[in-house]
């Protein structure tokens, strides 16, 4: 009962956690360091639903990931360093605003892919990759672009990977050789245990950046502008594009691939410049929530 309950609601769950980051975010700030824990249970299920067959298939679409990466890489940021310099931010908002461009997919893209009924076995493949090529394309591109040197840290794009690749894998294959019952339980019960792991995991997230949302500068009002473009902005325009020449669940896992960037990853690594570098992706951060709740609520409708 619960289960089909959360199947038929679930945008209410993720409706419930935003209001909860909102009006209890005491709670909600208890609640990040499991955030890495949420974001574990939504990519154990994403990859549950990955198909051997289907992820060969989509291996055997070498251009339309190079197409995936191309996007990621190069059209997200120059479309967002010509919109910063438009907007007249200053130097260091401006490098902010490049970085957080560059940032690769966000690596539970799968898990919103699968919830849009999109190509998940393509989405796995463009955001691993993305993560593993970021240590060269992020300081290549910057420093085609502004000129500017930068080292990404290997330990953290190392760390993202096994704890939300490798290990839910892992933890996927061993359940079913070893355990199938409980494997077997835990995909039956799917649907209540994402819905019940999202609303946390929206809950956290919402609560982090409550101050942000409160405090509403016109800088901050520049940068969120910026931010809804590179999440919602993006997500529209390849979707709109994509869908006429691309099948709907491939257009539909490009576009959520490309729209959605980790921007947790940049946000840390610009923090070694100055919070002002850092606060862009600090603002794509805060509205990856209503892109999340916005996946959640309509779903296949995408």
């Amino acid at each position: 009962m619960l289960n089909d309950l959360a199947r038929k609601y679930f945008g209410l769950f993720t409706i419930a956690g935003a209001v909860l980051g909102l009006v209890l975010p005491s709670i909600g700030i208890l609640l990040q360091p499991y955030i890495i824990a949420t974001l574990f249970v939504l990519m154990f299920f994403a990859t549950a639903k990955l198909n051997k067959k289907r992820l060969v298939a989509a291996a055997k679409k070498p251009l339309l990931i190079v197409l995936g990466l191309a996007l990621l890489y190069v059209g997200v940021p120059v479309l967002m360093y010509a919109l910063a310099l438009f907007a007249g931010l200053g130097e260091a908002a401006v490098f902010g605003v490049v970085f957080a461009a560059l940032a690769p997919t966000i690596v539970s893209a799968p898990f919103f892919v699968a919830m849009a009924k999109g190509d998940v076995e393509f989405s796995y493949i463009v955001s691993v990759l993305a993560t593993l090529l970021s240590p060269v394309l992020i300081p290549a591109m910057l420093l085609l672009m502004l000129g500017k040197a930068v080292s990404i840290p290997l330990v953290s794009i190392s760390t993202t990977i096994v704890a939300l690749i490798v290990f839910p894998a892992l933890l996927v294959v061993a359940l079913r050789a070893l355990l199938p019952r409980v494997m077997a339980a835990l995909e039956r019960n799917e649907s209540f245990l994402t819905a019940a792991d999202f609303l946390v995991f929206i809950w956290a997230i919402i609560a982090v950046n409550s101050a942000s949302i409160l405090a509403f500068t016109p800088v901050i009002a520049v940068l969120l502008a910026l931010a809804v473009v590179q999440d919602f902005g993006v997500y529209f325009l390849v979707r709109s594009v994509s869908r006429k020449f691309l099948p709907e669940k491939l257009s539909k896992a490009l576009a959520i691939s490309v729209g959605l960037k980790n921007t947790v990853l940049t946000a840390g690594i610009a923090l070694l410049f100055s919070s002002g570098t850092a606060l862009f992706s600090g603002m794509v951060v805060l509205v990856h929530a209503p892109m999340f709740a916005f996946i959640g609520w309509l779903k296949e409708k995408l």
